[in-house]
């Protein structure tokens, strides 16, 4: 299953225990929504919880930190030395071959974004 972060979705019914360990791991619920991924979400945990409730593998879809484009692990060169669990700010193989300079200029966006 594929889980979009910073996105709305929908699960499959969760039992109890799933539902509130989900939430746990960072998601807010929303009765007519679905589901959202919280920046702050423990990733790691969130994968856990539900390939454990689900039985499926489990795969996060997110956008470019530099551009915005949807993309995934499996998209990237460098998905066998890294992955959103632990990153956050990965970026697409377009920013990468503008280089370095264009990673600083989307950090120092983002931290002058965030107050």
């Amino acid at each position: 299953m594929i889980i979009p972060l910073g996105e709305w979705f929908r699960l499959p019914r969760l039992g109890t225990d799933g539902f509130k360990r989900v939430l746990s791991a960072g998601v807010e619920y929303d009765s007519k929504s679905g589901f959202k991924v919280k920046e702050n979400a423990d990733l790691v945990a969130l994968k856990s919880v539900l390939a454990s409730e689900l039985g499926e593998d489990i795969n996060f879809f997110f956008r470019c930190f530099s551009c915005g484009v949807k993309m995934s692990c499996s998209d990237c060169p460098y998905n066998m030395l890294c992955s959103i669990e632990y990153c956050r700010k990965c970026i697409c193989s377009r920013c990468m071959n503008l280089g370095y300079d264009n990673y600083i200029k989307a950090w120092r966006k983002y931290l002058s974004s965030t107050g």
